[in-house]
């Protein structure tokens, strides 16, 4: 038998299905009552994670940072390519932060709207950068900026 050629108007995906990733809640939705071997089967098979490479959490840098192999003992997955590219999104975070609160301060002053609006703006900006470098839960507490509220390090 000799399927039907599709037409340009025909926009059916027949291989929809294998292109949707599964997920672990998806997975889990069908087996509720899966054992515990079972749920970790399916965690190691799922295909929308990455085969164990991230690239580094510095917005500025697209080197890989690998999880440890299976096995391996000690070693935390790395967040960073490098110190030097922690060192350097770590600098950078605290920069930003610091400008978004200085230039909020100035809020407080009296100004034109013209000035306001360029404020807010400028604002913005940096906090839009800032969504960029995440706070890392080993950062979690107090800022790493100086005491006096000087310019950051």
């Amino acid at each position: 038998m000799n399927t039907p050629t599709p037409s340009a108007t025909d926009h059916r995906h027949t291989k929809r299905a294998g292109s949707v990733p599964t997920t672990l809640q998806s997975a889990l939705a069908k087996e509720p009552d899966a054992s515990i071997d079972r749920v970790l089967q399916i965690a190691e098979g799922l295909s929308d994670l990455p085969n164990g490479a991230y690239p580094c959490l510095n917005p500025k840098c697209r080197n890989p940072c690998t999880y440890p192999a299976k096995g391996t003992r000690g070693h935390r997955p790395q967040r960073f390519c490098s110190r030097e590219c922690r060192l350097k999104f770590e600098r950078a975070q605290s920069r930003l932060a610091w400008e978004v609160r200085r230039l909020e301060e100035l809020r407080e002053l009296p100004m034109t709207t013209r000035l306001g609006v360029l404020l807010n703006r400028e604002i913005s900006r940096r906090q839009w950068a800032l969504d960029r470098y995440p706070t890392l839960e080993a950062e979690v507490g107090q800022p790493k900026s100086p005491a006096n509220g000087n310019e950051p390090r």
